[in-house]
């Protein structure tokens, strides 16, 4: 799976790279989305730059609009 995965605060936008990181599993109460498209917003250029005003732990997956078809519910909730 490919994600924006933040290591260290960005100075912006430009500063983003996108990784390769293992597919998640739904967890209790969660669903897994398949993202066919994702935007970039105020809030994750807040959010890398660390200015916003709840930092989370380092490194982080940004990623707060996006768009997809849903492929796992978790076993708690089918």
């Amino acid at each position: 799976m490919r994600a924006i995965v933040v290591k260290s605060w960005l100075k912006g936008p430009g500063d983003m790279e996108v990784s390769d990181i293992p597919v998640p599993v739904a967890k209790d109460g969660e669903l897994l989305v398949k993202v066919d498209s994702a935007g970039v917003n105020f809030f994750d250029v807040l959010m890398i730059a660390g200015k916003y005003q709840i930092k989370p732990a380092l490194p982080f997956t940004l990623g707060a609009e996006f768009s997809g078809t849903v492929v796992q519910i978790s076993p708690s909730d089918t």
